[in-house]
């Protein structure tokens, strides 16, 4: 089989069709008639229309799915791979999963073999593929920051025989959802009610639009040395603290509700502009330093 067909059903849901190692197309769900933004898949059997419309049969190609959090899509009864699946423990798994009586009634297919890959490997190979080393098969370092990830840097080598994408180590303990809850307590999306609650508000994440439009929102806002020096001192001591084996921070984001109460409880005197566009330059300066630490006697 020299045609691909991959599948997202989750949140920003799609199909894309590769044939010979070349991208025939990708179709998102938000942009068909009648579907929200960052639409999910309702129903399995959108797969075989798309597909269809890119030339490509369920049928007759290699169909691999997207892995999820739980490593099972309930709305679909589908087997999958786990979100992160241990990577940055250091385990690199993958996995393969057989489809369901319920992915067999919809594909009506006599070969219901289909792959799953941990949903991190697609933002580690996408981040290589579309970068120049790629072109050349050459290896190069990855750095995936999702919305329910750490920070990881993983070292990608196309030619290896054993490991292609081996994690080197986790920068800091940061989830990428921090920037949607960042928005509960500065700026245009700022609500009282989650950030004076007497609890850390887990469920609450942000909206997913949040992020692109407090990026554009903190060029009104100026970074601020003293208040910078206030997020590195609030998040050194949260630091201290974070059992990074306990993958249940990162799902309740407790840690990411902390430092920005720590540092509005230190900032209430400075204007929420300030407060964003400084907090957006210390999680820059926490990152790149994290980076630099690492490469120091390497050839990172």
């Amino acid at each position: 089989m020299n045609k691909y067909i991959g599948v997202n059903t989750t949140h920003d849901a799609a199909v894309a069709v590769i044939d010979g190692g070349e991208l025939v197309g990708s179709i998102e769900l938000e942009k068909l008639p009648g579907n929200q933004r960052h639409a999910d898949m309702k129903s399995l059997e959108v797969i075989p229309l798309l597909a269809k419309k890119m030339g490509a049969s369920t049928q007759q190609s290699s169909l691999t799915i997207d892995g999820y959090f739980t490593g099972y899509i309930k709305e679909h009864s589908l087997s999958v791979a786990n979100y992160n699946d241990g990577m940055e423990a250091g385990h690199g798994l993958y996995r393969a999963k057989e489809s369901t009586e319920r992915w067999l009634k919809h594909t009506k297919s006599n070969k219901p073999v289909y792959s799953s890959f941990p949903h991190i490997y697609g933002h580690i190979m996408g981040a290589y593929a579309s970068s120049p080393w790629a072109q050349y098969r050459e290896p190069s370092y990855s750095l995936v920051w999702d919305g329910g990830m750490l920070p990881t840097l993983h070292y990608v080598d196309p030619n290896s025989p054993l490991q292609r994408i081996k994690p080197i180590k986790t920068l800091h303990c940061i989830t990428g959802t921090f920037y949607g809850i960042m928005g509960y307590y500065a700026g245009p999306f700022k609500d009282e009610k989650v950030a004076n609650s007497s609890r850390i508000p887990f469920i609450h994440k942000g909206e997913r639009h949040w992020p692109g439009k407090l990026m554009g929102y903190i060029a009104k806002g100026e970074v601020l040395e003293k208040l910078l020096e206030i997020c590195f001192d609030v998040y050194s001591k949260l630091e201290a603290n974070y059992d990074r084996s306990n993958s249940h921070h990162q799902i309740t984001c407790g840690l990411e509700h902390a430092l920005m109460r720590g540092i509005m409880l230190r900032a209430f005197h400075y204007c929420d502009e300030d407060i964003l566009a400084t907090v957006h330059k210390f999680l820059e300066v926490l990152t790149i330093s994290r980076l630099a630490e690492i490469g120091k006697g390497s050839k990172l």
